[in-house]
């Protein structure tokens, strides 16, 4: 099996709805799932009955938060584990843009008790310690639309969809420990943090 990113996730609730695709792409009868997490390529979700790996799936997720649309992606199945609560299912996105995405995890990183550690448009930047002393408000766990000194200059939260650097921020906010596992089931040593935190390179 071919290495897998271990992206940062963010819970999620709300609705999906999920098809599965024949081989012709015509979708099979709608199903309803439990979303539990979103990446910038994927999302988690509890299923009803068991979906195989490969299973090209139709999703419609309808977050709770009033202010996010519903996000509508064709995605693949990379992971099932069947339990007494349903199966759970892990996907990757195959289509759609992916400032949708970006929206959806800016909103729910702002809403998550741990979104200053640290501040995700640090790891947009790519701060070392010269730039976290040019912008200081980083390292006092503020965010780039939190501030008007930001490098961006001001602006608003939902604007920060469209910036190329809102991407690479969540690309590079890897969960440490599930990569630290993979790399030790594989005897290797792990990679180092992509970004450099509270003023220290990493």
């Amino acid at each position: 099996m071919p290495e897998r990113r271990h992206y940062s996730r963010l819970a999620v609730e709300g609705r999906l709805l999920c098809r599965v695709l024949d081989d012709e792409a015509v979708p099979g009868a709608p199903v309803e799932g439990l979303p539990t997490d979103i990446c910038i390529n994927g999302m988690g979700f509890l299923a009803p009955k068991m979906l195989q790996e490969g299973f090209i799936l139709q999703l419609t997720l309808e977050p709770s938060l009033p202010e996010l649309a519903p996000l509508e992606r064709e995605a693949v199945v990379v992971g099932s584990q069947q339990t007494p609560e349903g199966c759970h299912v892990s996907c990757r996105f195959t289509s759609g843009d992916e400032s949708d995405v970006v929206r959806m995890l800016l909103h729910l990183y702002q809403r998550a008790n741990e979104k200053h550690t640290p501040p995700i448009s640090q790891l947009a930047w790519m701060c070392g310690p010269e730039d976290l002393e040019r912008w200081p408000f980083f390292t006092a766990g503020r965010d780039c639309w939190e501030v008007d000194e930001a490098p961006c200059g001001p602006h608003g939260l939902d604007e920060c969809p469209a910036c190329p650097h809102a991407a690479l921020a969540f690309l590079l906010w890897a969960d440490l420990e599930a990569e630290a596992a993979q790399a030790a089931d594989a005897g290797l040593e792990p990679d180092p943090q992509p970004a450099a935190t509270n003023g220290e390179a990493k």
